[in-house]
C-alpha cells in the first residue's frame, strides 16, 4: 500500500538529467496538491537533504502527488517543516483570455486560493509575471519543467 502524502512531505522525482525535489505545502479541494519545486537537478539523489533548506523555488504548480506516489512516479523520501516563506497559500495568476494569433494572453485573474482578487492586463509588472501559474500539471510536464529550468518568467504565454 503506497504511502499517504501529508504537508511538509519532501518528494524525489527522477528526470533524464538528474533527480529533481519539490515539497507538498498545500491542497485546494478543486485543483488538488500544491508542490513547490526547488531549483537545482541532481546526478545522484540526495543524501543531505538540508541541502533544500533554504533553497529556491523554481517554480510552483498543482500536481496530482498521491496518484504519483501510488503509481511509484515520485517517491516521498523525507517530511520536513514548510518553510516559514512557503507556509502562506501563494498568490496564482489564471489566464482568462487568449489571442488566438499570438497564443499569449490577453488578460488573467489573480486568485489567493480563497477569492479572486483582481483581474489584470498586459503588460504585467515585474511581480505580476513572477507569480505562479493556476494550473495543475502531470509527470511528463513537471519533468520537462524541472529539465528545462522553466519558471513562470520564461513562459511564452505571459
Amino acid at each position: 500500500m503506497a504511502k499517504r502524502i501529508k504537508f511538509g512531505d519532501i518528494i524525489e522525482i527522477k528526470t533524464s538529467k538528474g533527480y529533481g525535489y519539490m515539497q507538498y505545502t498545500h491542497k485546494d479541494s478543486m485543483l488538488g496538491n500544491l508542490v513547490r519545486v526547488f531549483k537545482g537537478i541532481y546526478i545522484k539523489p540526495l543524501e543531505d537533504l538540508q541541502v533544500l533548506e533554504d533553497k529556491e523555488i523554481q517554480f510552483t504548480t498543482f500536481f496530482p502527488l498521491q496518484t504519483a506516489v501510488n503509481q511509484n512516479i515520485v517517491t516521498v523520501i523525507a517530511n520536513k517543516k514548510v518553510r516559514k516563506d512557503l507556509q502562506p497559500f501563494p498568490l496564482l495568476k489564471s489566464m482568462l483570455a487568449q489571442d488566438k494569433e499570438t497564443w499569449k494572453a490577453k488578460s488573467w485573474e489573480l486568485w489567493d486560493g480563497e477569492k479572486v482578487i483582481g483581474l489584470i492586463r498586459p503588460p504585467l509588472t515585474q511581480e505580476q509575471i513572477n507569480l505562479p501559474i493556476s494550473e495543475v500539471i502531470n509527470d511528463t510536464l513537471l519533468i520537462e519543467r524541472i529539465d528545462s529550468g522553466w519558471t513562470t518568467k520564461l513562459d511564452l504565454s505571459i
